[in-house]
């Protein structure tokens, strides 16, 4: 299993970005997380899933990066399609309720791609009763609201694990910024109270992010500090940086956040003795 994890990290972090100066941290982001690890990061995670999932325990995953606007209205394809391979694997290998919470503007692309995965899309009522399907909801974008909806999913659900997939977290300022350090506090879900208070009542938490701006990355904020050319100083008045505050149990660094669900997908397929847990190409 070590020799596995150890491949599936390398092949998760095969640089595959255009060249410029974003483009040679990724190694140096995935040394820091692999150092504060101890072991292969997929398998590591993979492994606290098994542990700590149960069949039928429900397990909130978060993703939706980039703001609605013209020419990116409903969000990234970096996140979505990870998670939902992610919630898929749960669901096979573990027997778990995945339920999926982002942005609204990200909503409708994130069905898309539970149904291209072979998911069923319904509500927690319903996901409760079956197999093979998830839940998804929207999550605010501002503070209070993102602090009593992460109050109402954590007692509604009672959830086995949280997991954030390309999902940026604030700095310790509390801002929200994008990889090249810009402001994107207004146009991102408060989703960070969710976290916080997972971590602190022991719920599982993993962060998968690419830059070190997102959800995760507090596990080695001094080093993201360190590496990411904005990670200790951005481009918005705040001047903190843009390095993400929020740590989790387990963090994956990769080229991009979906390879990184990935990686954890392949490990649990592994794990459990169950291919099909990994999706086709």
């Amino acid at each position: 299993l070590q020799s596995v994890g150890r491949s599936i990290d390398e092949l998760v972090t095969t640089a595959m970005r255009p060249p410029d100066h974003l483009s040679t941290i990724l190694k140096p982001l995935f040394d820091a997380a692999h150092e504060a690890e101890g072991m292969p990061l997929s398998l590591a995670a993979a492994s606290s899933l098994q542990d700590a999932v149960e069949e039928d325990d429900t397990v909130v995953i978060a993703t939706g990066a980039g703001k609605g606007r013209v020419h990116l209205p409903n969000g990234e394809t970096d996140g979505p399609l990870g998670a939902v391979g992610l919630a898929r694997a749960l669901a096979l290998a573990l027997g778990a309720k995945p339920v999926l919470v982002t942005e609204e503007h990200c909503v409708d692309p994130l069905v898309a791609t539970v149904r291209a995965g072979g998911l069923n899309d319904v509500s927690y009522e319903e996901l409760i009763q079956r197999s093979n399907a998830v839940s998804i909801s929207s999550y605010p974008k501002e503070q209070a609201a993102g602090k009593r909806t992460a109050e109402e999913i954590l007692e509604e659900y009672d959830p086995a694990a949280v997991i954030a997939v390309e999902k940026g977290g604030p700095n310790r300022a509390g801002v929200y910024h994008s990889a090249r350090g810009t402001d994107m506090t207004p146009g991102r879900a408060k989703v960070t109270p969710l976290f916080d208070r997972a971590n602190k009542e022991g719920i599982l938490t993993i962060g998968i992010g690419d830059n070190g701006n997102e959800i995760g990355f507090g596990k080695i904020e001094d080093a993201v500090r360190d590496i990411q050319p904005h990670g200790d100083s951005c481009q918005c008045p705040c001047e903190q940086g843009n390095a993400c505050r929020v740590a989790t149990d387990h963090l994956i660094v990769a080229n991009t956040s979906n390879w990184g669900a990935y990686g954890i997908q392949a490990m649990l397929a592994l794990c459990t003795k169950m291919p099909d847990a990994m999706h086709t190409p």
